[in-house]
């Protein structure tokens, strides 16, 4: 009997250890503003991981800061990769000089540019693309930067 009451206080731990683990794992926010609409819109909960930088793949949606601003967080669309160089000419992307069409629906955006993204840098946008603060107005994001990657609750 005492090493059953043993062995049920071992598996209880165990159950405590490994959801505080997950509670530090994720983080539950809400999205603020309307960057990532149509397919995020004001007040959709995310959740974020934490994720080596180097796992993010194009499509993604990240959480980063921006060390000119460390009191806000943002959420964009990971666009260009490490060593792209990434084009917005007339509603478009390009990637490489090469047309780039995206699987989920997005506002074109109503800006021009060129960015070289370098070995340590990702280059974000918000879907929305005409009003978000993302990196065709700060500039590519430095992996340090990165806090999480995000799924919809």
């Amino acid at each position: 009997m005492e090493e059953q009451k043993r062995f049920v206080l071992l598996l209880l731990t165990l159950v405590i250890i490994i959801l505080a683990s997950c509670a530090l794992l994720h983080t539950v926010m809400k999205i603020s503003g309307s960057s990532m609409e149509p397919n995020f819109p004001d007040g959709s909960g995310l959740v974020i991981t934490d994720i080596d930088p180097n796992d993010i793949k194009r499509g993604d949606i990240i959480l980063y800061q921006l060390p000119q601003l460390p009191d806000n967080e943002y959420i964009n669309r990971v666009v260009g990769l490490p060593s792209e160089i990434v084009e917005i000419d007339n509603g478009q992307i390009l990637i490489d000089r090469e047309l780039r069409s995206e699987p989920y629906p997005t506002f074109p955006p109503n800006y021009s540019g060129e960015w070289v993204i370098e070995e340590n840098q990702l280059f974000v946008l918000g879907d929305n693309r005409p009003n978000s603060f993302d990196s065709h107005l700060s500039g590519p994001i430095m992996f340090e930067y990165v806090v999480g990657i995000a799924k919809l609750d």
